[in-house]
């Protein structure tokens, strides 16, 4: 658990991070399909619960620090009003 909470905290952000939690989903729901294959992802396949843990938490991490691919998304306003005086 304290992997992907860390891998989160340096690389939170929402679009890589659903990027990352896409990939995982397919390799959990598509496993007996990729495992009979044989190709380059069943290498990838005892790791898959990993990455999508990994995947979660930097969705949750992006969200918190309101970044998407490096742009400022302002979910949850303001509490400080610029006072003109």
């Amino acid at each position: 658990m304290t992997f992907p909470f860390l891998f989160a905290v340096m690389f939170g952000d929402m679009l890589h991070g659903s990027l990352l939690l896409a990939f995982a989903a397919y390799l959990c729901l598509g496993y007996n399909y990729i495992l009979k294959g044989k190709g380059m992802l069943a290498d990838v396949l005892p790791f898959r619960y990993l990455v999508l843990l990994m995947g979660c938490f930097a969705v949750f991490t992006g969200m918190i620090y309101n970044d998407f691919t490096s742009l400022q998304m302002d979910f949850f306003g303001s509490c400080y009003e610029i006072s003109s005086d």
